[in-house]
């Protein structure tokens, strides 16, 4: 199995990351300085335009294609075999979930993930996301039932793992609304209705960012542009997307599509196509590459 890891960055990328991911591919563009490592400069460019240079680089040439932010650092469960234990090690922390990891080595990461993917062939793969513990209830009911993933809701675009199939259908990231944060509301909207239990969560590995640099640009507005693209979304399907948008939080709803993580059935054969008529037809006309053929 071939897989690549693909972040945009400033400069260059840290001196951790040429050590964690040393022996595997890893490509890079850059945004502030030129960088003769790096496969592209791209000055003035939005999230969307940079990985979308990432995409165009490899695609086609990998199994898997793994998206991250130039900042993570990688945890596992302290107690990653048994997810008994690290549920009771969580209520016994309490809120302070982030204790309940621990830095992990580079072997032990791709072991996991590897092993993962082995087993359950996702289509789309995110990780349990230490900077925002407010959905982590969804986790434990599934550790509460001995499994360490679930079916992917809501996920943060500072971790996406992609199969080459789910990658030539959801790629390239939306630059139209903004490149910004809403372009990740289409790839968690299709990888939740179309992928089902095939777009995986994982809480045996945990990310954290290391720092924040603010807003993506001058007075940029995170809850305006996902609200406009959530509309846009609405008036292409002619369904009611309304419950993507949490009017409490002014943002996102981390909790869409509850009901179906908690019930899911991995027994039932998926047709994708069919998922994708039934739930989000017409969502095509967004999609730079227009082509949802599943």
């Amino acid at each position: 199995m071939k897989i690549c890891i693909l972040t945009q960055t400033a400069v260059d990328l840290s001196d951790f990351y040429k050590t964690f991911f040393k022996g595997y591919d890893l490509f890079f563009v850059t945004f502030k300085e030129k960088n003769r490592k790096a496969i592209d400069f791209l000055p003035s460019s939005t999230w969307s335009d940079g990985r979308n240079r990432l995409w165009e680089e490899v695609k086609g040439k990998y199994d898997y294609y793994l998206f991250i932010d130039d900042d993570l650092e990688f945890f596992k469960a302290k107690f990653a075999i048994y997810p008994y234990l690290h549920l009771a090690y969580q209520k016994y922390i309490g809120k302070e979930t982030i204790n309940c990891y621990k830095n992990c080595d580079s072997s032990f990461f791709f072991n996991e993930l590897n092993s993962i993917i082995k087993k359950n062939k996702p289509e789309i793969l995110s990780v349990r996301n230490l900077n925002n513990l407010i959905n982590q209830s969804l986790d434990r009911a599934f550790l509460r039932n001995g499994s360490f993933f679930r079916p992917l809701g809501w996920f943060d675009a500072q971790f996406t793992l992609f199969s080459n199939y789910a990658a030539e259908r959801l790629l390239p990231y939306d630059t139209i609304v903004s490149g910004w944060a809403s372009a990740q509301i289409l790839i968690y909207l299709i990888s939740f209705h179309v992928f089902q239990y095939k777009a995986i969560s994982l809480n045996s590995i945990g990310v954290n960012n290391s720092f924040h640099s603010g807003p993506y640009v001058a007075d940029y507005k995170s809850n305006l542009d996902c609200k406009n693209m959530i509309d846009k979304i609405c008036e292409a399907t002619g369904r009611d997307f309304s419950d993507l948008f949490d009017t409490q939080s002014n943002h996102v709803n981390l909790f869409y599509g509850k009901k179906y993580i908690m019930n899911a059935n991995p027994n039932i054969n998926l047709n994708y196509q069919k998922n994708f008529m039934g739930e989000l037809n017409g969502l095509e006309s967004l999609m730079i590459n227009n082509r949802l053929k599943f």
